[in-house]
């Protein structure tokens, strides 16, 4: 597939600008880049929604990270201060 080619495999012409730019704008066309930009749209909802997840397992594996640490490091503290 070319740099000009859609993803259904036609080929569309570069158009530089002008007046006539909407014109080469068919339904179908419109259409189908609507279509493209709602599935982008849901991609990167899905994507957000995914990091968000992940911020938030982070959090709650760090948090009880730390306790687990706490919980381990007290005993070893006190029981090296009973040896000194």
């Amino acid at each position: 597939m070319g740099s000009n080619d859609d993803v259904s495999g036609q080929r569309h012409s570069d158009h530089q600008g002008g007046d006539d730019s909407a014109a080469t704008l068919t339904p179908d066309l419109l259409f189908k880049m609507s279509k493209k930009i709602a599935q982008l749209t849901k991609v990167i909802y899905f994507l957000n929604t995914q990091m968000e997840d992940y911020e938030i397992r982070e959090k709650t594996a760090e948090g009880t990270h730390q306790q687990q640490l706490k919980e381990v490091g007290a005993p070893s503290i006190s029981f090296i201060g009973n040896i000194y």
